[in-house]
């Protein structure tokens, strides 16, 4: 009955530990550089948004612009990060 219970138990833990890595890996990403979706160059003062394409100083973002980099996004189309 004991060797039952702990299958059990390693099948439930083996569950909830893929569960939650399947869940961070969709979260996370792949980490490539595809991924990206913006960047921050402090040398030269700019930040690209790779999702709108727009641009926009280091400091104009550093103070809290960040709409510049945002447009507006009409009802039917959707931007999917997670892809």
């Amino acid at each position: 009955m004991a060797e039952i219970q702990q299958r059990v138990d390693t099948s439930a833990k083996r569950s909830y530990s893929s569960n939650i890595a399947s869940d961070r890996k969709s979260q996370v990403g792949s980490g490539m550089r595809g991924d990206k979706i913006r960047t921050y160059r402090f040398q030269d003062d700019s930040v690209q948004d790779h999702v709108t394409g727009k641009r926009a100083t280091c400091s104009q973002i550093l103070k809290g612009n960040v709409d510049l980099l945002w447009h507006k996004i009409s009802q039917n189309t959707e931007i999917n990060l997670a892809e």
